[in-house]
């Protein structure tokens, strides 16, 4: 895998973004199999010194009302040094948030004159992406789509435990005059390709009961609490059935 690192990306030059702005589109995306598209792939990766395939999606505009009590991003409304992996390119020291509202991959970086721009970058595009060391795939719902979610990897292995949050904008009402987001949070657990939704450490035993007792010991010993809205016991839990799998194997 080839990896680009674009420091701070102060030094890339949009020229796309002025060329295509009347359509709202950042840069086109041509079939990678002709010999034109290439030809234009190299040309722009000379012009900006990156890799111009990072830069496409739409430009971004945060959706929240300005009477707004919260935000509408992953975690906080800070952003995080992450990295993006498309088409088999890994793009590393990038600034991204993930919009959960309106389903956005965000990236934060300079235009030509050094005012600051967001583009929500192209989903289709994406295998993965990392926010502040954690880890995001596609939802495993079968094939991507324009608005297909994506999943923070809690737990990766044989069992893999996937979390996906959205949010959601509550209207005011009884006098209230701020809006809000609600969050709405799911785990999954994928065991051989095939997905199930994990509502407690009881789909975790229900998938392996030939260690039940010994994940229960483990929760025992390590005096593991699973708290509504909390991840990480979950994420322990598996990691050590991930432990025993490969024991197993």
């Amino acid at each position: 895998m080839r990896v680009l690192t674009i420091p701070g990306l102060a030094g890339i030059i949009l020229l796309p973004l002025l060329l295509l702005v009347t359509t709202g589109s950042v840069l086109c995306q041509p079939s990678s199999g002709s010999n034109t598209s290439q030809t234009l792939f190299h040309h722009y990766d000379k012009l900006f010194q990156v890799d111009s395939r990072l830069i496409s999606g739409n430009f971004y505009q945060d959706p929240t009302p300005k009477s707004t009590d919260g935000h509408p991003f992953f975690g906080g409304d800070q952003w995080n040094n992450g990295s993006v992996v498309i088409r088999g390119v890994e793009f590393d020291s990038l600034q991204l948030r993930y919009d959960i509202y309106t389903n956005e991959l965000v990236i934060n970086t300079l235009n030509f004159n050094n005012t600051a721009l967001q583009v929500a970058l192209n989903k289709l595009n994406i295998s993965e992406f990392t926010m502040s060391g954690m880890k995001f795939i596609p939802f495993p719902s079968g094939e991507v789509k324009a608005n297909s979610q994506f999943s923070e990897v809690l737990s990766e292995g044989s069992a893999t435990l996937l979390l996906v949050q959205t949010k959601s904008l509550i209207v005011p009402a009884n006098g209230n005059s701020l809006f809000s987001f609600d969050t709405y949070s799911r785990m999954y657990l994928l065991v051989n390709k095939e997905l199930r939704v994990y509502k407690a450490k009881r789909t975790l035993f229900q998938a392996f009961p030939e260690y039940k007792s010994q994940l229960q010991n483990y929760i025992r010993t390590e005096k593991l609490k699973f708290r509504s809205g909390k991840f990480d016991s979950h994420a322990r839990l598996v990691n050590y059935c991930n432990t025993l799998l490969t024991v197993k194997k």
